[in-house]
């Protein structure tokens, strides 16, 4: 209570203006050092730092990507089957069609002669893939160092 101030109750008729006020009273700690002067504030109960592991975390970070990879399995499965199949049907038919059926490639048949050739620029596909591995590693590295 501020001395002297007029207070009075507030009635459903009132249509002035409203203030709201408050105090601060400032007190300094001399026993805390000026490097852990934020650490009441970072410590809070769902930012401790007893090393605390969430579990729940993980199992739903786990639940997630396995979904995902099972969701790719299946799809690849699925274009899989149907590429085999098509393969085989084309293989059977040029058992019995002329030489220029079997000259006809499709499916994984066009892509072998794809996977085997040289690539254009060596020397990037290197540095590429150099860097990735390394970008891959650090990143690993990193995330185990922080468990």
């Amino acid at each position: 209570d501020p001395a002297g101030a007029n207070i009075q109750p507030l009635s459903t008729k009132y249509r002035g203006s409203i203030y709201w006020t408050y105090g601060v009273t400032w007190i300094e700690e001399p026993n805390i050092r000026w490097a852990s002067r934020w650490d009441s504030y970072l410590h809070t109960s769902t930012a401790d730092t007893n090393d605390r592991i969430h579990w729940l975390s993980i199992l739903n970070t786990i639940l997630i990507v396995m979904c995902l990879v099972s969701t790719i399995f299946v799809v690849i499965v699925r274009v899989l089957r149907r590429q085999i199949a098509q393969y085989n049907i084309h293989f059977e038919l040029s058992k019995t069609e002329s030489l220029e059926a079997q000259r006809e490639e499709s499916g994984w048949k066009a892509v072998s002669n794809d996977v085997f050739r040289a690539p254009s620029h060596p020397e990037l596909l290197t540095v590429l893939t150099a860097a990735g591995a390394q970008i891959f590693c650090m990143v690993s590295t990193t995330l185990c160092v922080s468990l």
